[in-house]
This record gives structure tokens, C-alpha cells and sequence, in this order.
């Protein structure tokens, strides 16, 4: 099991384990091993994946339940975090966006998502997107996967941002290959992945877990209810 929403923090300071694609303009590689990024102007007591170095953090598609749960990291670690949503009313209540920032736009509307106090010049330094597509259909994924990650990258850019995190999915593979089983946000993930190394103004990190489960108290609840416990084999 992987604690997904730490891990997307992490890479925030540049100190990662597993499978993610890390890059600047000049290059991206795949990495199964810890790494260490580094300025020489940061103090030596910084200690990679545990101190916060006060960048201000962008989260998008902040509703889900990855989403929530790097927002309430990156503010437990002492990040200066914005939760992005569609509806601030209801995401008021969020427990786990407790200490963020909460501002409400489309980013479905480029127009809408560049107005934003979020993308503001000079208000964010790291964009992490947690977006996501519910239905899986081409014109969701791609709308969602690709589309509206996109306009959060482009959006990120013009506010002077220097870094982009994106969570993607180790399933991509299946779309690099072409496999005939693969699915439609495989694909459009996989053209997003191809924006981020194409673009020369904006460091990166994509990290591609395999799968995500709730707790295991989660999981009972589910099974209780009736309803189906999904595993993969």
C-alpha cells in the first residue's frame, strides 16, 4: 500500500521513493530509488522530506480523497496551501482542509481557472494536481486527465510557478505499449505526461503509484454495506 498523499508532499523537497518520473525542462528519467534535489543556497539543517522550505502550495482537484489528504499534509508540514474546488461552500466544512486556504474556480475554464486569487503572479510556487476523471469515457478523461491538467499547468506558468506535480498512473504503461486493453485516461494521462516533458519553463515530478485503498476500517465498512471489496490480483 502506498501513503500516496505523502509521497506527492515529499516531492516537494525533491526526496522520494518508487516509481515517478522527475524532471526539468532539460530532462526527465524514471527513478526506483531515492533521490536528492538540492539548491547550494539551501541551509544543510534542511532535512529532505521533513522540512518545510515554505514554498506556496496549489493543490487542484483538492475534493478527492487523494486530494484531501495532501492538503491536510502539506499543512501539517507548515506549507502556505490552497485547496482549488468548485464549491468553497461545501469544502468549508472539510475537516482535512483545516488550515488551507480554500478558493473556488472551474478548471474546466481557462478563463476562470487564470483569474483565480490561486494563480495569481507570485502566489504559487508548486502546483500538485490531484485531478481526476469519475467516468472513464473519452470525453471525460480527456476533458479531466488531460484538458483541465493542462489548463492548470499553463496557468501555473504564467503565475510564475516552478514546479508542477502530477499525479498520474503506473496503469500508463498499458497506453505507451497501446495495448488493445488500454483504457481512455491511460491515454489522455499519458498526453498530459508528454505536455509536462515538452515544456521548458517548469520543473516537474510525475509519480505513477499502482493502486490506492482506503483504510482497512474503510474497507470493512464497505463490505458491511453489501457492497463489493475490489482487489487486485
Amino acid at each position: 500500500i502506498i501513503n500516496c498523499c505523502m509521497w506527492l508532499v515529499v516531492t516537494l523537497l525533491g526526496w522520494a521513493t518508487g516509481p515517478f518520473l522527475v524532471g526539468s525542462p532539460l530532462r526527465a528519467q524514471s527513478l526506483q530509488y531515492p533521490i536528492l534535489r538540492r539548491s547550494s543556497t539551501q541551509s544543510l539543517a534542511i532535512v529532505p522530506g521533513e522540512s518545510c522550505t515554505g514554498e506556496k502550495v496549489v493543490v487542484v482537484g483538492a475534493t478527492g480523497y487523494i486530494g484531501k489528504a495532501v492538503v491536510r499534509e502539506a499543512v501539517r508540514r507548515g506549507y502556505p496551501t490552497t485547496a482549488v474546488v468548485r464549491d468553497a461552500a461545501r469544502a468549508g466544512s472539510e475537516p482535512k482542509f483545516e488550515g488551507a486556504t480554500i478558493v473556488e474556480t472551474d478548471v474546466c475554464d481557462m478563463a476562470s481557472l487564470s483569474s483565480a486569487s490561486s494563480f495569481e503572479k507570485g502566489a504559487v510556487d508548486v502546483v500538485v494536481s490531484c485531478l481526476a476523471s469519475r467516468s472513464g469515457s473519452k470525453k471525460d478523461s480527456f476533458a479531466i486527465d488531460y484538458q483541465a491538467t493542462l489548463n492548470c499547468l499553463n496557468a501555473a506558468r504564467a503565475a510564475g510557478a516552478r514546479h508542477f506535480v502530477l499525479l498520474s498512473a503506473f496503469c500508463v504503461k498499458s497506453a505507451e505499449r497501446n495495448d488493445p486493453y488500454a483504457l481512455q485516461f491511460q491515454y489522455a494521462k499519458k498526453a498530459m505526461e508528454e505536455e509536462l516533458r515538452t515544456q521548458t519553463e517548469m520543473s516537474y515530478t510525475i509519480v505513477r503509484p499502482t493502486a490506492f485503498f482506503k483504510s482497512v476500517s474503510g474497507q470493512l465498512e464497505v463490505v458491511n454495506s453489501g457492497a463489493p471489496f475490489v482487489y487486485f490480483d
